[in-house]
């Protein structure tokens, strides 16, 4: 069911100014482990009765389709900073192409892009945002073969790959977090579970009615029964409109924030508006977690959880039919690194998220 108000789900990756170095991912510290409190935004009830006894009714359904159409892409948004501004900034564009025979590209769009330099003077620190439509679309998890094999599970069906029955309708392919291995942060998806929920990880979850929420386990725990997946990361980066306390002092440890020998690196996440109707996927170009988190924010997301980190696990990837078969037909950044048919032919060892039509 859609809430609301439906805005456009948002995604968001950054551009940088020269070709980011490339390196392994450093393991997170599994004993960092940071408690947020609470939150409560569970949906409101049914609509009051007016003063009259009669219910107060809802928009006739053609308005209101008309009207949920009327909202995407998002509204544009002045850049935080005059110094660090680029051309672009805060403007939404519509992706997808349909030469390319890319999903992204029907009707209704469901899919939109814009890029954000968080900081108030660099203008090397760069995130680029790109926003979908819970909707028309639906987000789904695979767990990879690697996470997999780690866990030592038996008669997993297909790990690392697209299910065949979503393919004709599969629109973009997203990566997921840290491996379970590094840090333990729970993982489930499509019934298996690699591992179990922590406390303190900020949890992305998945419903069967094609809803998404983000936020600490707390405030998620009582309608896991309702949950198709999970996937936890270190605490969020954004609760609650907040970014963490211990990002804005600097203490990002926790999120893999420092590397002495690293002079660029790609870092992402993934975000929600407080409608629950605009998904954010965020990838940064020299933006510490902190930064990242801004960027998400001052693009409408209230909550938000980082994701993989460096240059050869960062992705989205948008899918197509151009000259044949399905697979990458474009990606939301330049020299993001993939391969063509990996995610329906060839299986991913580490697991992601993929976001269909509906």
């Amino acid at each position: 069911m859609r809430a609301p108000l439906v805005c456009a789900l948002s995604i968001v990756i950054a551009t940088s100014c020269g070709a980011p170095a490339r390196a392994p991912e450093p393991a997170p510290s599994p004993s960092s482990r940071t408690e947020l409190p609470t939150r409560l935004d569970e949906p409101t009830g049914p609509p009051a009765a007016a003063s009259t006894g009669e219910p107060v009714r809802d928009p006739a359904p053609e308005a209101k389709k008309l009207s949920e159409q009327a909202l995407f892409p998002p509204k544009d948004f002045p850049p935080p900073s005059e110094k660090s501004a680029a051309p672009g900034d805060g403007h939404w564009t519509q992706i997808g192409d349909a030469a390319l025979g890319e999903r992204a590209a029907k009707e209704p769009r469901v899919a939109a892009r814009t890029t954000v330099h968080p900081h108030p003077e660099s203008r090397f620190i760069t995130v680029t945002i790109a926003a979908m439509d819970v909707g028309h679309v639906a987000v789904r998890s695979v767990a990879g073969t690697e996470d997999v094999a780690w866990a030592k599970l038996k008669g997993v069906e297909a790990p690392g790959l697209v299910p065949a029955g979503d393919r004709d309708a599969l629109v973009a392919v997203m990566n997921g977090g840290f491996q379970p291995k590094h840090g333990r942060w729970g993982l489930s998806a499509n019934g298996v579970v690699v591992t179990p929920p922590r406390k303190e990880g900020c949890t992305i979850a998945l419903y069967g009615d094609g809803s998404v929420r983000i936020g600490p386990w707390p405030s998620l725990e009582g309608s896991a029964n309702d949950m198709k997946g999970y996937r936890q990361t270190p605490p969020c980066i954004l609760d609650s409109g907040a970014v963490h306390p211990s990002l804005v002092k600097g203490q990002d440890k926790a999120w893999a924030g420092h590397a002495a020998d690293l002079t660029t690196r790609r870092r992402s996440a993934i975000g929600i508006d407080a409608s629950r109707t605009v998904l954010f996927y965020a990838m940064g170009e020299e933006a510490s977690p902190r930064w990242l988190a801004e960027a998400l924010r001052i693009a409408g997301a209230t909550s938000a959880a980082e994701l993989d980190i460096n240059w050869y696990w960062t992705r989205f990837l948008l899918f197509g039919t151009e000259g044949g078969a399905l697979h990458v037909t474009s990606t939301l950044v330049p020299k993001m690194e993939h391969m063509k048919t990996e995610y329906v032919e060839r299986a991913s060892s580490r697991d992601f998220f993929y976001v269909v039509r509906r």
